[in-house]
């Protein structure tokens, strides 16, 4: 049975990081996962529920349709080699290994992936409005995108999660390149990029999170309950939010 997604949303732009859109990304064994893209989503707050009010509905919505009974206490998310069990993480915090990446401070970082993302057909140059013709020497780590996704919970034998699933990405303008990556043509040779209008700020509605049915089968919830809507674990610099209110999801 497939994972039940929520709808799409349409993201605000942001900074690509360890972007693998044209490769997929490799699991820790060396065997393939996801095409895959962390997106940089600057801070104006300590709350990512306020920073990012779209993300936080789409994955509430995502916990409603796996959990109709879902009353505010998610179920825990345990660590695994499948996949990232929760989606969005402080950019000022140590990441799994350790480290905190020079790029992503000051940023929430948000991992968007899909295991059937085709850069030929969806990925778009915004700037030109063509398909298909972008390469990984001009769409690299440190450019600008915006992209189309939704939400859902996996359940895996290892553990269970929530994914930003990506559907399709816009490159919107060119950045310094992170991590060493290649320089892009236009930087090589000096010329600026062409401002488009692709590249302008959007702001998504947020979504409403679906109706639970009564009559739908019920999955049980693993024990040890955690809050994930909580700011990130592990933040160096920034103080945690008071827990939500118990109307929270009305």
């Amino acid at each position: 049975m497939a994972d039940q997604r929520t709808p799409e949303v349409i993201t605000p732009e942001f900074r690509g990081s360890f972007v693998h859109l044209f490769q997929v990304e490799k699991k820790p064994d060396g065997s393939d996962g996801m095409y895959s893209i962390n997106a940089l989503f600057p801070k104006k707050s300590a709350d990512w529920k306020v920073d990012l009010p779209w993300l936080f509905e789409n994955l509430k919505a995502a916990l409603l349709i796996k959990w109709p009974g879902f009353q505010g206490m998610p179920p825990s998310f345990a660590n695994n080699l499948v996949g990232k069990p929760w989606p969005v993480s402080d950019g000022d915090a140590p990441n799994s290994m350790g480290n905190v990446q020079e790029a992503h401070k000051g940023h929430w970082v948000v991992r968007m992936a899909s295991k059937n993302f085709n850069a030929s057909k969806n990925l778009l140059n915004g700037q030109t409005g063509e398909e298909g013709l972008m390469t990984e020497a001009n769409c690299y780590s440190g450019c600008y995108f915006k992209a189309s996704v939704n939400s859902y919970v996996f359940v895996r034998p290892d553990g269970c999660g929530v994914n930003v699933g990506l559907n399709n990405i816009m490159f919107t303008r060119e950045g310094e390149p992170l991590g060493g990556s290649s320089q892009s043509a236009a930087a090589a040779f000096g010329v600026k990029p062409t401002a488009s209008a692709a590249s302008a700020a959007f702001s998504p509605a947020p979504l409403t999170a679906p109706s639970s049915d009564p009559s739908a089968p019920t999955v049980a919830a693993p024990q040890q309950a955690v809050n994930p809507f909580a700011v990130p674990q592990g933040s160096v610099t920034q103080a945690a939010p008071a827990a939500p209110a118990a109307d929270w999801l009305s």
